[in-house]
């Protein structure tokens, strides 16, 4: 036995047994039973194991640490890059609904245009009310042909505030422009068979007296244009714009004349061919009705010079039937597109509604 320890000794020279007792009994005794015999290579061994086991285990936990840190980081990024997508859409959803409330703003208050600015704003700001409102600022040029709604409203974020960002102010504006368009004739079938007193007058009607229109018909004001007193409530018409014979008996109303022209510009006259008859507009209707400034003649021949067209709208209390006056107030603007459908020159009444194109607008900006 002892010859062959020694025979392996001496093969193995550097290799000696080695007892669990000693400097490294505290390191590897986990790993080494007590007692057990180890040779001092495989002890090395299982130092440099352990160092490399102990290594990694530390860079695991360094690299824990450093995942849990990026995936903050990220979430945080994650998280505001959502945010600015939700409000910046808001943004551009209230920029898109603020153009097109801009826009028919624009559009409605144009239709007043040029002949008031106070009623086109008063449209405009309506139109902004009936569209989601908004802070509107209206203004006027091109001598009050145009007009420029811009509107604003304010968007509140909802997740920008973490970076201390409260809301944003969003406008759009919209320009529209009216063409009015300045109408010389109609058809006789498309005006009501009576006339409206745009000559001198001697005894003016004192409600209309802040009217400085040559003709004294100002869009918002009402005017007579039948009465069994016609010339009374029509300011009584006098010289030299009114030399009629037997004037008295002339109640407003038209028979157009003898053969009914097909057409009447401004500037033409025509024969009122009698008395008329025709049935009295219904109230609330829209109708287009001669201003005369002359009228010469008289009884069945008179001849009245037509100086401009204006649309009204019937007011309450028109009754010819009972005798009550029939008035109308003049619409924005005074001079339009004909409407379709009046058949006047007697006994035909006029529809319940008419139609009409007050101005030609549209957006330029």
């Amino acid at each position: 036995m002892s010859g062959g320890l020694e025979a392996a000794t001496r093969q193995s020279p550097r290799v000696r047994p080695y007892i669990t007792h000693g400097p490294y009994h505290q390191t590897i005794q986990s790993v080494v039973p007590p007692g057990a015999v180890c040779f001092e290579g495989n002890v090395d061994l299982m130092r440099k194991h352990m160092t490399i086991s102990e290594r990694w285990t530390k860079t695991l936990g360094r690299e824990r640490g450093q995942v849990l840190v990026l995936f903050a980081a990220g979430l945080i990024g994650f998280c505001g890059l959502v945010g600015l997508s939700v409000d910046v859409g808001k943004l551009v959803y209230t920029k898109t609904d603020l153009q097109k409330l801009a826009d028919s703003a624009a559009l409605a208050g144009s239709q007043d245009l040029p002949q008031s600015t106070v009623n086109a704003t008063a449209s405009a700001n309506s139109y902004a009310t009936k569209n989601g409102g908004a802070t509107t600022e209206i203004g006027f040029s091109s001598a009050n042909t145009v007009i420029t709604v811009k509107a604003t409203r304010h968007v509140d974020y909802t997740f920008l505030r973490v970076l201390g960002l409260s809301g944003h102010d969003v406008s759009a504006t919209a320009g529209a422009k009216a063409n009015p368009v300045t109408i010389t004739g109609y058809k006789w079938s498309a005006i009501a068979p009576f006339v409206i007193w745009g000559g001198a007058q001697s005894k003016p009607d004192p409600k209309n007296a802040s009217c400085k229109d040559a003709y004294h018909t100002c869009v918002g004001k009402s005017y007579t244009f039948w009465s069994n007193s016609w010339l009374k409530d029509s300011g009584t018409p006098t010289v030299p714009d009114w030399t009629a014979a037997n004037s008295n008996n002339f109640k407003g109303d038209v028979n157009h004349g003898a053969g009914d022209p097909a057409f009447n510009q401004i500037g033409d006259f025509f024969s009122d061919g009698g008395n008329g008859s025709a049935v009295a507009p219904v109230v609330g209707s829209t109708i287009v009705v001669p201003v005369v400034n002359k009228a010469s003649n008289g009884s069945s021949s008179r001849q009245f010079h037509i100086v401009a067209w204006v649309v009204i709208k019937v007011d309450a209390g028109c009754d010819k039937g009972g005798g009550t006056p029939c008035t109308g107030t003049v619409q924005s603007p005074p001079t339009t597109i004909p409407p379709d459908g009046y058949m006047g020159g007697g006994s035909v009444p006029p529809p319940s509604g008419l139609t009409y194109t007050a101005n030609d607008t549209r957006l330029i900006s």
